[in-house]
């Protein structure tokens, strides 16, 4: 993976952070499931890409 690549996948993760934030301050827990799954996934494609 390049710079590049991980910088987007890096933003990507970091918007699943503003959306879980969001979900908190509105108690919405269907936001807050959203934003984990979001992370996850982000999570296990930058450590699958590491090589």
């Amino acid at each position: 993976m390049n710079a590049h690549q991980r910088f987007g996948w890096i933003m990507f993760t970091l918007s699943g952070v503003f959306f879980l934030a969001i979900g908190v301050r509105d108690g919405d827990l269907l936001t807050i499931g959203g934003a984990v799954v979001w992370m996850i996934g982000c999570a296990a494609f930058l450590l699958s890409s590491d090589s």
